[in-house]
C-alpha cells in the first residue's frame, strides 16, 4: 500500500458492491464521480454515501459537494484547477486536498500552505465527454438491450480513442487514451497515478 489516497474510479456504480468494498475496507475510499449526472443519479449516490462512513469523494462537478464535508473531499482536475486563483478559492470553502490541471505549467513555483497538492502523473487523458448515447445513435440498440463495449475506438486521423462509459442511473461516455501519459511532476507536490 504504497499511496496516501485511494481513488475508486469503477465503470459501473453498484450499490452493493461498492458497500461491500467500504466495509471490507479498512482505509478511507475516495469514489470518482462521473462528470455529468442526472437528479436520480444525485439521489442514488446520496444513498451510497450514507451507508459508508469511510467514502469519500473525488469530487469532478459542483453536484459533488452535497455528498461529504470538505475534509472527505479532494478536488479533482476536472474542476479546472489552473492556477493559485483556484487553488485558493477552494481552500477558502475548507478544501485541503486539491489535484490540478497538467496544464498548469508555473506548477512548481506554487507556494500553498495547509493543503495537500497533487498533480496528475501518469494517466489516460479524457479528452471529450457525451451525455447522449453515442452506441444507441452510432451501433443501435437501446437502454435495455445494451451494445456497449469495452474495446469501442475513434479514430481522428492516425490518433485513436477509447469510448469509456460510467454507468450509475443514468450513462456517461468519454473518449480516452489507448495507453497511459506520463507528465514530469516534481517530488514536491504528489502525484496522481491512474492503476
Amino acid at each position: 500500500n504504497n499511496f496516501d489516497y485511494f481513488v475508486y474510479s469503477p465503470s459501473k456504480y453498484d450499490k452493493e458492491e461498492l458497500t461491500n468494498f467500504c466495509k471490507n475496507n479498512n482505509k478511507f475510499i475516495y469514489l470518482d464521480m462521473p462528470l455529468i449526472v442526472t437528479g436520480a443519479d444525485v439521489l442514488f449516490f446520496q444513498d451510497i454515501f450514507s451507508s459508508c462512513p469511510n467514502l469519500g469523494v473525488y469530487a469532478t462537478n459542483y453536484y459533488c459537494f452535497v455528498f461529504c464535508s470538505p475534509e472527505k473531499t479532494i478536488i479533482s482536475s476536472e474542476m479546472n484547477i489552473f492556477n493559485s486563483y483556484a487553488i485558493d478559492f477552494y481552500l477558502k470553502q475548507g478544501y485541503n486536498k486539491i489535484v490540478v490541471s497538467k496544464e498548469l505549467f508555473d506548477f512548481d513555483n506554487i507556494l500553498v500552505q495547509n493543503a495537500e497538492i497533487f498533480k496528475l502523473s501518469e494517466v489516460k487523458q479524457r479528452y471529450m465527454y457525451f451525455k447522449h448515447c453515442p452506441i444507441k445513435e452510432h451501433i443501435g440498440g437501446n437502454c435495455s438491450n445494451c451494445k456497449f463495449a469495452d474495446n469501442i475506438e475513434y479514430k481522428l486521423d492516425k490518433k485513436k480513442f477509447v469510448l469509456k462509459r460510467k454507468k450509475a442511473v443514468s450513462c456517461q461516455f468519454y473518449l480516452t487514451d489507448t495507453s497511459t501519459q506520463k507528465y514530469f511532476v516534481n517530488n514536491k507536490f504528489g502525484k496522481v497515478i491512474e492503476k
